[in-house]
This record gives structure tokens, C-alpha cells and sequence, in this order.
């Protein structure tokens, strides 16, 4: 069929009128793109400058004033200035904080250095920051100045306060608030700032106070600390009262606070069976008070009818487990007690109960390092007879591998299987020299049946700093069988190959559980090449059925002192007398 020219000339018209479109299209949507780009910076540029000379108004009403003046109501320096206040501009709300500090100048000396300073409080530092939160794009500005008097400075028996804020491992904790009050003074002192890249808050002519600075240092995601008051009823003799402050001297005082972590607690009978709504407290060893003792924290739980709870924002430490009004005795833990929580760790807690008992008593039994001893032999003789019982859970561990690689399944523990990059010396395992990582596959391990995994823990917990941040972490396969089809995949804490355990002691992911061998492999890194992490122990806790690792449990017995034995091949053995009055839980450690 043959088309005329004028149909052709048509056909084409369109297309380009298409085209044409298209393009114009896209040319408005980019120049409408160019826009909303412009007016929002134009209205970001605006806001800044509006704040800006929010800014220079409130340092201008500070210039304004006596020096004598220049200060926060309830601050220190004290003064007229209201520490954080509302400002309207062409109905925007501004949020403008004003934060004024004593300087001490060294040019003069310092307090408590040499020479010393009877007068520190050499100059002013006005912070002026306004915010606002409601406008399109979120911003802020932050301008600082110094004031200085007009005169020479006089000395007013004034000091300083010095607050330092430490982790767990004494590592100095920046952005760390801390909150300063003293109602004893007038006018009476309530201030807030953050400790600075090293930890440290220091309040120049401080007024001088006889424990009456109550100090509260506290961090998002990290734990708190605080001081009290001497003679309150809950707690008289605090084990840190409130700060002193004396004339023309510095006031020192060092607050532990670190990241906090979790407990995920479960309740089953020795059948793994969930036994809900058991409540009980876990109470740390750490205390607030003596005489008598306050701990600084009780924690109750009551787990759900599937036998579950969750605590949140437990402080690291160490604590105590009692079940209270239950029909239940505890017959065991795991992990074992006392029980540790380290800084920012969560671990599962799994109580196992039997029907209560009048007369019972627990042991567990650990080794020096305080991992549960598998098989170890307990025998009590008292007024119910002679009775014995084998722990029938603990751990594989790992102290040397010296012995070299090759060696597929563990017959001599001080060999492994494969490594590249790693030195050992003295049975520790480190970086190569100049090396920056390295790794290490172990032997298979056989556990003798199936099992659940319980925690993976190594030693030394701490690595130098220079390191980095995951100097040291894991991996675990796991199989059913140990032949040459066998294939090991290795898995982090979320049971893919993606992750790895980085944190001591961790949880082994649950899809391991019901294997009966197991292998590791260790990765070792640094971030500076003349520093090198280590690694001297490594263990693996596990549990045949559901049995509390490392614990025996005897229950049915008459009141009265029993003579405990306990025997572990390789380990001296231990003898004792408990008197069992009531429910009685024994800790015995072995020594090999």
C-alpha cells in the first residue's frame, strides 16, 4: 500500500511533537528543581540571619552589664542572665541558650598549679547558641566571646570544682552532662554542661560549701552517677556525699559511667518446659551506702506466661538473682552466678526451677577463671547420707597454641588447624610484625552429642587503644557430623556470615544449636601497624539438654552442716562444710 507525501510529512509531525514535548518536559521539571533548591537556601540564609542577630542582641545586653553581673541566674559565675529563653521573630519561635563560664588564664598562674592562683576567675567565656526546631530545615548557630573585668582582679576565697567522667575501663568519657546543684547557697546554684574531649567539667570560683554540691553525671545509652545527702533516711551513710568546695582550693571528684546493657530472661523447668509469671530482683553488688548497705540498684522482673521478660538499661556489674514469692527454687543459671554483665553487652538469662524445696542446696563449680567445669564430681555427706552428683555442662577452652597447625580434630589443645598473619609466643596469639591483620581456623571440637550453644568469651578483654574498634572477633561453624564431606560455615551473632562477634562474652546465634561438633576461627586487625592486639584464652560454653552448666543440684535434704568433696581430673580437689539451713547456693572455684 503506498502512502501519499503529505501522509509522511504527517506522520513525522507527531513524532517530533512528542519529542518535543518530552524535552520541554524534563527542562520545567529541572528549572522547577532549580527553584525549590534557591528559595530553600534563600529561606535557610534567612533563618541564619535572623538568628545571627538574636545572636548579637543577647551579647550586646551582656555588654551591657556590670561585669559583676555577667552570669546565669542559679550559675556559676552567678548572675541576670537567663540561661535559656524564648524569642519571636516574625512569628518564628528561636530557642537562644546562653552558657557563661569563669576562665582561668594562665598568664597569671593557675589554681592549684605553680604559680598558684588565688584568683582564677580571670575572665568570662559567653556562649550564645539559638536554635530553632520548627523551621523548614532544622539549624542552629553557636557564637562564643570573653569578658574581662575593666580592673585588676581581687581574690574572693572563692575555689574550683573539677568533675571527670570515666568509663568502666577508666577511659575518660566525653559529652558526658553533668548537673550541679546546691540550694544551700543564695542565690541558690542549678547548672548543666558536658565534660570536654577529655572527660573533664571544670566550675572556676566555685562559692565555698560543706557538702552540699550535689553532682549527677549521666550520658544517653550510658549508666548514671551521683552524690547524696548524709543522714537520709533510705540511705545515711552514703558512700559518696555530696561535694565540699573549701576557700582558694580545687574539689575533685571522678564519676564512673559507661554503656548499658540488657538482660533477656527466661524461666523453664530442667526440660527446657517455659514457667511463667515468675518475679524475682536482680541486685547488684555495687552499693551506694554502708552501714547499713545500700546497693545501687534493685531490678525486678516478671517473666510473661511463655516465661520471658527483658530489662533494659541494666549498668554493667555484677548481680545478685532471687525469685521471690514463687512455688519455685532455682537450681541453676546460665550463665552461672554471680552473675556479670559486661558494659553494653545484652545476654540471655535462663533460670532453670524445680518445685520448691524446704532444704536444697545448689553448687556450682567453676575453674579460677570462672567458666563452669563440665563432669566434676560432687559428693556431700551429712544428715541425709552420703550423696554425689556430676556438673553435666561447661565449657571448651583454649589457652595455647603453641603446637602448631595441621591438626583437624582436637586431640592435643595447644594445636589448631590453619593461620596466616598471626605470631604466636608464649602460647599467645598476635599480628605478625608490621602485620595489620590475620586470622586463625581451629581444630574440630567434639562436644559428644548434641548441644546448645550457650556464650563465646576470650581474654584479654581490653586491646590497645591504637588497635581500633573490633580488633578482635569471631566467627563458629558448627555440623553434625566431622568427615571429609562435612562443610563448615562459618556465621556471626545473627546466624549469617556477615557478622561477627566482637564483644566478650557474647551469645552464640541459636541455628547452631543441635550440632554436636565445632570449630572457631579468630580474626585479628589493627589500625596502626606497631600496635598489635592479642589473644591468650578463648572459651565456648555449651549445655547437654537443658541442665544449668557447671551446677548440681541436691535437693530433699534434712537441715544440718554437710561435708562437700568435689573432684575434677586435672584440678586439686576441694573440701568443705556448708550448713544448710533453708535454700543454700555455693559457689566453689577449682584450682587445676
Amino acid at each position: 500500500m503506498k502512502h501519499s507525501s503529505r501522509q509522511i510529512q504527517q506522520g513525522l509531525t507527531l513524532i517530533e511533537a512528542l519529542v518535543a514535548s518530552a524535552i520541554f518536559a524534563m527542562f520545567s521539571l529541572a528549572i522547577c528543581r532549580l527553584y525549590v533548591t534557591v528559595f530553600t537556601l534563600a529561606g535557610t540564609i534567612r533563618t541564619k540571619t535572623v538568628m545571627t542577630e538574636i545572636a548579637s542582641e543577647q551579647f550586646e545586653f551582656v555588654r551591657n552589664l556590670p561585669y559583676a553581673s555577667v552570669g546565669t541566674v542559679s550559675g556559676i559565675p552567678a548572675g541576670v542572665v537567663v540561661p535559656e529563653q524564648t524569642v519571636t521573630r516574625n512569628g518564628v519561635s528561636f530557642t537562644v541558650r546562653t552558657t557563661i563560664r569563669n576562665i582561668d588564664d594562665p598568664a597569671d598562674g593557675t589554681l592549684g598549679g605553680s604559680p598558684n592562683d588565688l584568683s582564677p576567675a580571670d575572665k568570662k567565656m559567653v556562649e550564645v547558641a539559638v536554635s530553632c526546631t520548627a523551621c523548614h530545615a532544622e539549624t542552629s548557630v553557636t557564637y562564643t566571646s570573653l569578658v574581662a573585668p575593666k580592673n585588676l582582679e581581687t581574690e574572693n576565697g572563692n575555689g574550683a570544682l573539677i568533675v571527670r567522667a570515666i568509663n568502666a575501663s577508666g577511659v575518660p568519657v566525653a559529652g558526658a552532662s553533668v548537673h550541679i546543684e546546691n540550694a544551700s547557697l543564695s542565690p541558690a546554684v542549678d547548672i548543666t554542661d558536658i565534660t570536654n574531649n577529655l572527660g573533664v567539667l571544670t566550675i572556676v570560683d566555685a562559692p565555698p560549701a560543706s557538702q552540699s554540691y550535689k553532682v549527677t553525671v549521666t550520658k544517653g545509652g550510658y549508666s548514671s552517677e551521683e552524690t547524696f545527702p548524709i543522714g537520709a533516711p533510705a540511705n545515711p551513710n552514703p558512700l559518696r556525699p555530696h561535694l565540699t568546695v573549701a576557700a582558694n582550693t580545687i574539689t575533685q571528684s571522678t564519676f564512673a559511667v559507661d554503656e548499658t546493657g540488657a538482660y533477656d530472661i527466661r524461666t523453664q523447668d530442667a526440660m527446657c518446659s517455659p514457667i511463667g509469671g515468675i518475679g524475682g530482683t536482680l541486685t547488684s553488688s555495687a552499693l551506694i551506702g554502708s552501714s547499713p548497705d545500700v546497693p545501687k540498684h534493685v531490678l525486678s522482673f516478671t517473666t510473661s506466661s511463655l516465661g520471658e521478660d527483658e530489662l533494659d538499661g541494666v549498668e554493667w556489674g555484677t548481680y545478685a538473682l532471687a525469685i521471690i514469692g514463687s512455688t519455685y527454687d532455682v537450681v541453676g543459671t546460665n550463665p552461672i552466678a554471680p552473675l556479670a554483665l559486661p558494659p553494653g553487652s545484652s545476654q540471655m538469662l535462663t533460670i532453670t526451677l524445680a518445685p520448691n524445696d524446704p532444704q536444697r542446696l545448689v553448687i556450682g563449680v567453676v575453674d579460677n577463671a570462672g567458666l563452669p567445669i563440665a563432669g566434676a564430681q560432687v559428693e556431700i555427706d551429712g544428715p541425709s547420707g552420703t550423696l554425689s552428683s556430676t556438673s553435666n555442662q561447661g565449657s571448651v577452652m583454649q589457652t595455647d597454641w603453641d603446637g602448631g597447625a595441621g591438626q583437624e580434630t582436637v586431640g592435643d589443645w595447644d594445636r589448631f588447624l590453619t593461620s596466616s598473619g598471626l605470631a604466636i609466643s608464649g602460647g599467645a596469639l598476635s599480628l605478625v610484625p608490621s602485620g595489620t591483620s590475620g586470622e586463625l581456623t581451629s581444630s574440630a571440637i567434639d562436644l559428644g552429642g548434641e548441644s546448645t550453644f550457650q556464650q563465646l568469651s576470650w581474654a584479654p578483654f581490653n586491646q590497645p587503644v591504637a588497635t581500633g574498634t573490633a580488633p578482635v572477633k569471631f566467627q563458629i561453624a558448627t555440623a553434625a557430623t566431622n568427615d571429609e564431606e562435612t562443610v563448615w560455615e562459618y556465621l556471626g551473632p545473627d546466624g549469617t556470615p556477615a557478622t561477627y562477634y566482637t564483644a566478650t562474652p557474647s551469645d552464640i546465634a541459636d541455628v547452631h544449636n543441635g550440632a554436636r561438633y565445632v570449630r572457631y576461627k579468630v580474626f585479628l586487625s589493627t589500625e596502626e601497624a606497631s600496635v598489635t592486639p592479642t589473644l591468650t584464652d578463648i572459651a565456648l560454653t555449651y549445655t547437654a539438654g537443658c541442665l544449668p552448666q557447671g551446677q548440681v543440684d541436691f535437693g530433699g535434704l534434712a537441715a544440718g552442716t554437710y561435708h562437700v568433696t568435689v573432684e575434677k581430673a586435672g584440678f586439686q580437689t576441694l573440701e568443705k562444710d556448708i550448713t544448710l539451713s533453708g535454700d543454700t547456693y555455693d559457689l566453689i572455684t577449682l584450682t587445676p
